[in-house]
């Protein structure tokens, strides 16, 4: 299965017009198209504009994220269409030359995600190809002007995180913070180095903050990369000293489903967020490490 999708979206890639490889800019506009449905039914773009945002979704029927994208989509569709004005066009791109066979694949994808949005075919990929896009799937967000807002080639899971973050924002849909959340890190930044500089990020469960003017011995582990030039951050874990919440050893993966679930990684990712927006002088990396 993995050799025939790798070679589909190979030969996707090669067929395309070699003019049409860059992914369209904030600020820029669409061409307007017209696709039909496997209802016959007509799409065009320009009269399909959510009052505040409108996502274009790229994908295909043998693209396993392409399926996880729909359903996604169509959960902040279900949310956000009627109430805040999100519009959602999922146009197909299943093949170069259309194939009627293919037609219940398609449908079959669909409707496994539930998704009620417009579901246009692109037969001979000509509007994927004056997308500037190469990955499936991959998505366009436009704003209230019909401009682009972001863009997202393939679905990969953090980026897509911050994609949709760019959606809510853009439909004015204020962000909803996780319940107790863990404290900010102490940051470190070495002297006399210019930036901007990368991050190192551990949290531990041994006491980082010792309060002000104190130091943890922590930070000798990581002498070599102060001359290197790292910024250090050190954060608690949940419940350890000034972070909130209850400390869990091997806390489980929280449910995708649940909108206030929190383990590791999402207090890895708010964490890692709020380093490269607040930390002065890094340069948007952050790697992690950690020592016993």
């Amino acid at each position: 299965m993995h050799t025939v999708v790798s070679t589909l979206a190979i030969l996707i890639l090669f067929l395309l017009p070699t003019g049409a490889m860059a992914a369209p800019n904030a600020g820029e506009r669409l061409r307007d198209f017209t696709l039909e449905t496997l209802d016959g039914e007509q799409v065009q773009l320009s009269r399909s504009l959510g009052e505040k945002a409108t996502l274009v979704l790229f994908w295909a029927a043998w693209s396993p994220r392409s399926a996880e994208a729909l359903a996604d989509y169509q959960e902040l569709f279900q949310t956000h269409g009627p109430t805040n004005g999100l519009r959602v066009v999922a146009v197909n791109v299943e093949h170069q030359e259309w194939d009627p066979a293919e037609a219940s694949k398609i449908q079959g994808v669909t409707r496994e995600a539930g998704a009620t949005y417009p579901l246009a075919l692109d037969k001979d990929l000509s509007v994927f190809a004056a997308s500037g896009f190469t990955s499936v799937p991959s998505s366009i967000l436009l704003d209230d002007s019909g401009a682009v807002a972001g863009t997202l080639a393939g679905y990969p899971g953090t980026l897509r995180q911050e994609f949709h973050k760019q959606v809510l924002l853009a439909l004015g849909v204020p962000e909803r913070p996780r319940p107790e959340a863990a404290a900010v890190p102490d940051v470190y930044t070495p002297k006399g180095k210019e930036g901007p500089l990368p991050i190192i990020l551990e949290r531990t469960p041994y006491t980082a903050h010792l309060g002000d003017g104190e130091y943890s011995e922590r930070l000798a582990l990581y002498s070599e990369f102060f001359e290197e030039g790292f910024i250090f951050a050190l954060q608690d874990l949940r419940g350890i000293a000034p972070s909130e919440g209850e400390h869990v050893p091997l806390r489980p993966q929280a449910d995708p489903d649940d909108p206030d679930g929190t383990d590791e990684s999402t207090d890895f990712y708010d964490t890692i967020d709020w380093l490269v927006n607040n930390v002065p002088g890094n340069n948007g990396r952050v790697g992690t490490m950690g020592v016993s």
